[in-house]
């Protein structure tokens, strides 16, 4: 389903739900690239932390 579906099936114009899938649409790259590099530190931080505990 596309933004512009989501948005004629359950906002109302110019309401929040469509002011939040617009930026969601909008800065969806950066946020993805921003969850993916807090993913990768927070799986660096526990492996050494395993390493340390284990080896």
């Amino acid at each position: 389903m596309r933004t512009y579906d989501i948005i004629d099936k359950t906002s109302t114009k110019k309401g929040i739900t469509e002011i939040g899938l617009n930026y969601l649409d909008k800065n969806s790259n950066e946020l993805i690239n921003e969850l993916f590099d807090s993913l990768l530190e927070r799986y660096d931080e526990v492996k050494s932390e395993l390493n340390k505990n284990y080896s």
